[in-house]
């Protein structure tokens, strides 16, 4: 609709006169119905055995599927060694999870695995290259650099990136933690990123989690990730009627397509709190210089073990708020108490030996 719409207001008086106009807006149409069966087609002549083995085992998939198929796999370093962690029999499967979590860096209890995470072989290429020749580069010349970008964005082809973000890649950045978070403000789960603002993970993560795609996708980078997934799983993202949309708060930051804009589709994301993520984000700002050692060079304060441990936990807490605020219609809850609203809403045994309550 974004081209169509435009060019039919533009030319209403051409094709009126020019037959060769009419014909040609004609043909757009034709071709704008269905162009994704299209680009699956060329998808399938172009990627290699390993994208067309992935598609025919994990296009119709359930998580007792997952759990057999991974069954059958040969059994990794690290993991049967002991994790540490002690439960009670009713946490005995919990307390296998959570190890799991530490070593992998993803956790999202609540969303059993349904697909083998893919793999992007041609992202990991281009991050390789790029790592190396900014370590052989000397002295870069900025103004022919930006001059050089400037002109590939105005020659760019349809499918280039097209977005005029400046994405930070510096090396003293962390790369950081992306959150999957409902609309409601509950945080799903959440992963360590290897790369900062990297779309690669965020459309693994998806494609691992759910048998079909969410409906709509609100991420800072959804330009980049839209183009990713329709790059690496076009057939899942049909199948799914995926969309993707840059949330408002970083809209502003962003000059590409308007097409991932989210206050031009207001029937989907009109009166949606599409910045929850970053509503979120305010939480966990009392503990932000707590936690941002995890990906220092020196890993003197906290690893990706105790990490993942005290993120889990304050992403609980953080959840029963929330949970609370909407059981008592308050905006405020953190003078309430939280072990009652826990015991009463939220568990149905007690951990400590000898509580009454267990």
């Amino acid at each position: 609709m974004h081209v169509v719409w435009p060019a039919l207001d533009l030319l209403a008086e051409s094709i009126d006169e020019d037959e060769e106009m009419c014909r040609a807006v004609g043909e757009l149409l034709l071709f704008s119905v269905h162009p994704d069966l299209l680009m699956e087609d060329l998808w399938r002549g172009a990627m290699n055995a390993e994208s067309l083995l992935y598609k025919a085992a994990w296009t119709d998939t359930d998580a007792d599927k997952f759990k057999a198929w991974l069954a059958r796999q040969p059994v990794g370093p690290g993991q049967n060694l002991p994790s540490g962690l002690w439960s009670a029999a009713a946490s005995t499967e919990r307390a296998a999870d959570q190890a799991t979590e530490i070593r992998s860096g993803i956790v999202m209890p609540d969303l059993d695995q349904v697909r083998r995470r893919p793999r992007d072989n041609v992202a990991a290429a281009a991050a390789r290259a790029a790592k190396a020749k900014s370590q052989t580069a000397k002295n870069p010349n900025a103004k022919k650099t930006s001059k050089r970008k400037g002109q590939q964005e105005e020659n760019g082809r349809l499918g280039d990136d097209d977005c005029r973000h400046a994405f930070v890649t510096h090396s003293v950045y962390t790369p950081g933690v992306v959150s999957y978070i409902c609309p409601c403000g509950v945080l799903l789960g959440f992963e360590v990123l290897e790369t900062a603002g990297s779309p690669v993970g965020i459309v693994a993560a998806l494609a691992a989690r759910f048998p079909r795609l969410l409906k709509t996708v609100f991420f800072d980078t959804a330009c980049q990730s839209a183009r990713n997934a329709t790059r690496r799983m076009p057939w899942l993202v049909r199948i799914s009627d995926t969309a993707w949309a840059s949330d408002r708060f970083h809209a502003v930051q962003h000059k590409c397509s308007p097409l991932y804009d989210a206050n031009n589709y207001p029937t989907r994301s009109g009166m949606h709190k599409t910045s929850a993520a970053e509503n979120r984000h305010s939480l966990n700002k009392p503990v932000k210089a707590h936690l941002t050692y995890l990906a220092q060079d020196h890993l003197t304060y906290l690893a990706q073990d105790r990490f993942i441990v005290q993120m889990r936990l304050i992403g609980a807490i953080n959840n029963m708020l929330i949970m609370n605020r909407g059981c008592v219609n308050r905006a405020d809850v953190r003078h309430r108490p939280l072990p009652a609203f826990f015991h009463s809403r939220l568990t149905m045994h007690c951990e400590r030996l000898g509580c009454w309550r267990r």
